[in-house]
């Protein structure tokens, strides 16, 4: 007979657990590994949202400096709704040409990453079996 109370423990002990992990920005294809694998590293799984988030800090602070460059020159001169979208239009293309860099780049990580993991889980959820 199944005891329906250490079943539901489990289930909530599994949805806490990928709650947790999808608050560091975890995406459900790596929480799915991290919870397939005994043997995963915690420390490695913040090891890699630290740099993630110091990546995001940086560019949250590149754009600030950018901002208040754009706010000291506008404070100099006169300046028109005209000149301001032509100068925040060309903001955002040296930021889209960046981030499309780095996404490329941060693919291709995460590809190789995804398919070691797929290997991995896949040995790992075979020898559960």
């Amino acid at each position: 007979m199944l005891d329906t109370g250490y079943i539901t423990n489990l289930i909530f002990s599994r949805l806490h657990q990928i709650l947790a992990l999808k608050d560091l920005d975890l995406s459900l294809e790596e929480i799915k590994s991290i919870l397939c694998d005994d043997d995963y590293n915690p420390f490695e799984v913040i090891s890699i949202q630290m740099k993630r988030l110091k990546e995001k800090i940086k560019m949250q602070q590149k754009l600030l400096k950018e901002l208040q460059n754009v706010s000291s020159l506008m404070e100099m001169e006169e300046s028109s709704v005209e000149d301001l979208t032509k100068l925040l239009g060309m903001m955002k293309q040296r930021h889209e040409k960046y981030f499309i860099e780095r996404r490329t780049s941060m693919e291709h990580h995460l590809e190789k990453l995804g398919d070691f993991l797929d290997k991995h889980t896949k040995n790992q959820c075979k020898e559960e079996e």
